[in-house]
């Protein structure tokens, strides 16, 4: 229902109820009536649209004591006694993961290609089935918008347009509901109902990558923990187990095209020397503790620390590559990636000026890598 203040909900539930209002009867003293004294679930859906709605669902809950609620919403709605249960995206395969069609998101993407014409096969097709699938994060209009484009194109180029960006978030053909036509109409409803200061904050959180604890959103975006928890509230922050959080990869990739990368500069500058630093607090861990502790940091932390090398090397710190370099390989040895740190070790080697400390230090980098590839052969 197109429902945006508690006088607009009253009537859409009244209609719902099939309830007829009258001079004598207005709509909120008809629900109530209609609601007393019956064994019933009411479930209202996407309640962030109504601005005051808790007043009004507390009043028909004391009117109602006989019925059970079910109320959505992207976020809480603060009523009394209400009990949160979050709603994550689909099962989805994971890295390293067998593909079975066990995981739901597997199932709903080969469904709506077999409803597009276009029969996926598990065998054949796994590696661009699990990558969309994770690239949506199991969301389900997300896999579903996908699969709608592949009448034009093979499962691997959705995947590959996916991760660059946007542009393929919208259903093809158009849709029925307008709320399910665009991803980002759903971001910008979001992005809409966020105070200025919510909206700051995001923002400024974009120049983290693959999530970040709660001292790094201090130290780094300046985003305490109230605001934390604001954004939580708001379902545009996720908390895994071990306290991390994070957010949709693609709410991530939608809120770096409306940052202002300029005015973000001197952020992500704190936050290449924050993890830059903490590379060096690594290696002293390394030395005087067991590795099992620092390790766990690099693994946790590698795609902010590769974010920060490279922001490093972009600005000509070499003295901390210099000291940061041995925690970085280690960084990609954790997460199986020891390629790509040769790549990082060569550009390095290419920017920072020749017969001084720094580069002497990188070159012994490199001569080992060389030397290992040597014994492997």
């Amino acid at each position: 229902a197109e429902a945006h203040t508690p006088c607009d909900a009253t009537t859409a539930v009244a209609e719902a109820l099939g309830l007829h209002t009258t001079p004598a009867r207005s709509a909120p003293k008809l629900v109530q009536d209609a609601l007393r004294g019956k064994r019933m679930l009411v479930v209202l859906d996407n309640l962030e649209q109504v601005n005051g709605i808790a007043d009004l669902v507390e009043a028909w809950r004391d009117a109602a004591t006989d019925a059970s609620w079910l109320l959505t919403s992207r976020a809480i709605v603060g009523i009394r006694g209400e009990s949160l249960i979050d709603v994550t995206g689909l099962p989805y395969p994971r890295e390293g993961e067998e593909l079975t069609d066990d995981h739901a998101a597997v199932d709903l993407l080969v469904s709506r290609a077999r409803t597009a014409g276009v029969e996926l096969q598990l065998d054949r097709d796994a590696t661009a089935i699990a990558r969309v699938t994770q690239l949506c994060s199991g969301m389900p209009l997300a896999i579903e918008l996908a699969a709608g484009w592949l009448r034009i194109m093979p499962l691997a180029s959705i995947a590959a347009e996916i991760e660059a960006g946007l542009d393929l978030m919208v259903a093809a053909g158009g849709a029925e509901d307008p709320r399910h036509a665009n991803l980002c109409s759903v971001f910008d409803a979001a992005w809409t109902a966020l105070t200025e200061a919510e909206k700051a904050a995001m923002t400024r959180l974009t120049v983290f990558r693959g999530g970040f604890t709660e001292v790094a959103a201090r130290d780094v975006a300046d985003v305490d923990r109230p605001l934390l928890l604001a954004l939580r509230n708001r379902s545009l922050l996720d908390l895994d187990a071990s306290g991390r959080f994070g957010w949709h990869p693609l709410l991530g990739a939608y809120l770096r095209l409306r940052a202002d990368l300029d005015a973000l500069e001197p952020i992500r500058e704190r936050h290449a020397r924050y993890f830059m630093e903490l590379l060096a607090r690594c290696e002293g861990a390394e030395k005087s503790w067991d590795t099992r502790d620092p390790i766990a940091a690099l693994t946790a932390e590698h795609a902010n620390l590769e974010a920060a090398w490279v922001k490093a090397v972009e600005a000509g710190w070499w003295e901390m590559l210099a000291h940061a370099g041995t925690m970085y390989r280690l960084s990609y040895e954790s997460v199986g990636r020891p390629a790509r740190w040769a790549e990082q070790l060569r550009h390095a080697l290419a920017s920072v000026p020749r017969d001084t400390v720094p580069w002497a230090l990188l070159e012994c980098h490199e001569s080992s890598l060389l030397l290992s590839a040597f014994y492997i052969t």
